[in-house]
């Protein structure tokens, strides 16, 4: 999640921020690069105003133990994507840090994602520069409990996986139709695209929508009875409450691995 991150915000700090970046993978440091001027580091610089986190919550205990014995401060203000764990579990590590929780998912990388916020600290100069510069990244939902980033790390955090994973079997049937790859990759491209507008601009529950599109006896009644039969629909319910209830499951470090 962090190269999306950095690739929809990066445009707003460039020209005001000395901006560095700290990652294990050369080919993810190759991709920042490419962007424009930064400072590649192995650790964090001695006065740190934002740092957007996005490490595996088992590596905390080992960034905040490197910073200590580099003798550098804490960072202003943490940004933290890492699921299912508190800001009052940073703030164990980074005492003198505000922390922001937020959840974004990879639409972000083309400013058409929606990212869950939420902050319980004092507004800042740092706060309000963050906030400017994930409007890159599309939009914001503020949260009024810290829970409810565990909820939406399952529906909007990892919701582009599920809506993936349908649309490469769309595309597939789509191909064994005869169509190529780029001519099923737009067709339901825009399939999806247009759904979702439409689930954001009418006032129809999405089981109205879908009964909308279906005629009795039609062909795509024939394709939805066989998604019915399949129990795909709870399947997908299934997977989205599991993948939030291990995010809150991942609140223990003793369940991280």
């Amino acid at each position: 999640m962090g190269f999306p991150v950095f690739k929809a915000t990066f445009p707003y700090f460039l020209n005001t921020w000395q901006v560095s970046v700290i990652d294990k993978s050369e080919e993810r440091l190759k991709l920042a690069q490419s962007l424009g001027d930064i400072e590649m580091r192995e650790g964090l610089p001695e006065n740190t105003h934002i740092l957007f986190l996005g490490i595996r919550p088992q590596d905390l205990p080992n960034l905040a133990m490197q910073n200590r014995d580099s003798g550098a401060n804490d960072p202003a203000l943490i940004v933290s994507m890492l699921a299912g764990v508190s800001c009052a579990e940073i703030q164990q590590y980074f005492p003198n840090s505000q922390v922001v929780r937020c959840m974004p998912n990879t639409p972000c990388e083309f400013g058409v994602g929606i990212t869950p916020i939420y902050f319980s600290g004092t507004f800042s100069a740092h706060y309000s520069a963050f906030l400017e510069a994930a409007q890159f990244m599309g939009e914001l939902f503020f949260v009024e409990k810290e829970s409810d980033i565990d909820g939406a790390t399952g529906i909007s955090g990892g919701g582009p996986a599920y809506v993936m994973l349908m649309a490469d079997a769309m595309i597939k049937a789509s191909q064994a139709l005869g169509f190529n790859y780029e001519e099923s990759k737009r067709l339901v491209g825009k399939t999806l695209e247009g759904s979702g507008k439409m689930l954001q601009m009418s006032d129809k529950l999405p089981a109205q929508l879908a009964q909308d599109v279906m005629t009795p006896n039609g062909t795509t009644e024939q394709g939805v009875n066989e998604l019915k039969a399949k129990n795909v629909e709870a399947a997908i319910y299934d997977a989205l409450l599991k993948a939030s209830h291990k995010a809150v499951d991942m609140s223990d470090p003793d369940n991280r691995d």
